[in-house]
């Protein structure tokens, strides 16, 4: 069976075990895990296995280096929160599901989580993720990754060609001053465009309410292809510019020449 891969490359080289904790709130699903996983490889070792958030949080060795964390521990507290904590204690996220809905996964990875898995995997593919995890890299499975692809392409808005425009440009790190000169508008027509994509995205379930989101967004349908340089988007999105407005134009939305794109610095 073909298994995932980091989206990194091959597996990072270990050189010390991987500290994991698992939280799950069916104990059977819980011992297992953990006999399955302190079997399979010696690349990691289970130094705590609970079965609520609060256990984890005071668990002796906590903070531990990744979580493999069931999706619905029942306690009330949104999965991206406890994503968010984790992450601001230095520790990696592996969701655990029975599910596989691909809203949620992409609400998990938006959050910060480095894969999300099914129960039913195999240890093969928690260890590498883990390992993945660990080092800092996404770990996606082909079955994660297929159901990722069918549902982007059932679930892409339709753009119409002036919000698709005033998207790639915006989203490509250009401060919105600099989206309304490109499209010969004003400040307030080309940041509503932006507006109507991101409202677009979010009913078909893909956020895109930050300039990261959509950056993220405007590479996985197509409309980017190049990553930026580290700090670009969250510098450009606190650009001043972006609070001045320019001349307003005619707002029509047809085809027309657009100059050449500058890559971003």
């Amino acid at each position: 069976m073909e298994q995932g891969l980091s989206v990194e490359g091959a597996r990072p080289a270990v050189t010390m075990p991987v500290r994991v904790a698992l939280v799950d709130d069916e104990l059977m699903v819980l011992q297992g895990l953990e006999a399955w996983l302190s079997t399979a490889s010696t690349d990691v070792t289970v130094v705590a296995a609970v079965s609520s958030w609060h256990q984890l949080l005071t668990h002796p060795a906590y903070p531990v280096d990744v979580v493999l964390l069931d999706l619905d521990l029942r306690d009330g507290l949104p999965v991206e929160v406890k994503i968010a904590t984790l992450r601001s204690a230095g520790v990696a996220t592996v969701v655990v599901s029975t599910h596989a809905d691909p809203a949620q996964i992409r609400a998990c990875v938006d959050a910060g989580a480095r894969a999300y898995l099914a129960k039913s995997d195999p240890a093969e593919e928690m260890v590498g993720a883990a390992v993945a995890a660990a080092h800092g890299h996404d770990y996606v499975t082909p079955a994660l990754a297929a159901l990722l692809v069918s549902d982007r392409e059932a679930q892409a808005p339709r753009l119409s060609p002036q919000e698709t425009r005033a998207f790639t440009l915006y989203a490509s790190g250009l401060p919105m001053k600099a989206v309304a000169r490109r499209l010969h508008v004003s400040h307030d027509t080309a940041k509503g465009y932006v507006d109507r994509v991101r409202a677009k995205y979010e009913q078909v379930g893909r956020s895109a309410r930050t300039k990261v989101q959509l950056y993220q967004r405007a590479v996985e349908d197509g409309y980017l292809a190049q990553a930026l340089a580290p700090g670009a988007l969250e510098a450009s999105a606190l650009d001043p510019d972006d609070l001045d407005q320019t001349v307003d134009q005619p707002d029509l939305d047809r085809p027309h020449h657009l100059p050449a794109v500058d890559a971003p610095a």
